[in-house]
């Protein structure tokens, strides 16, 4: 026969649990997203980077071939 958890047991746990084991998943949830949001972060930054980079040497160049080329 299946039995289901009561959820009281979920949000009131016994008295005689211990608090560690929830605070150890506690902190390390908040590392995992903590390090996701500085990774995050990280990556959207060398990514605009890149693509400032890109930019500037197209303006670069577009400069040079307007200074190359006679005006008509």
């Amino acid at each position: 026969m299946i039995e289901f958890r009561k959820i009281d047991s979920v949000f009131n746990p016994n008295p005689g649990d211990s608090w560690k084991p929830v605070a150890k998943a506690a902190v390390i949830f908040f590392l995992v997203g903590y390090i996701l949001y500085v990774l995050k972060e990280i990556i959207v930054g060398i990514l605009s980077l890149i693509c400032f980079g890109i930019g500037a040497y197209l303006l670069w160049i577009a400069f040079r071939l307007w200074r190359i080329k006679p005006p008509y």
